[in-house]
């Protein structure tokens, strides 16, 4: 499935300790933090048509953002 770049509207990153289930389930070394992702996805019409959210290991993946000015 191919989504519009443009329909993909909210994004939330967090980091915060793991809990348990997420030490074992992501085999972390402990006193690692996990970088907690949420998506919304709308439909052309502006309604969500999906909600997802991502745990992964901190120390796996770096944050890059562009823009530009206007």
């Amino acid at each position: 499935m191919v989504i519009d770049p443009e329909v993909i509207g909210e994004f939330a990153y967090e980091v915060q300790p793991a809990s348990q289930e997420q030490y074992q389930a992501l085999l972390l070394p402990g006193g690692l933090p996990v970088l907690r992702t949420l998506r919304v996805v709308y439909s052309e019409a502006e309604r969500p048509i999906e909600a997802t959210v991502m745990v992964k290991a901190g120390h796996l993946y770096e944050l890059q953002y562009e823009f530009t000015a206007e």
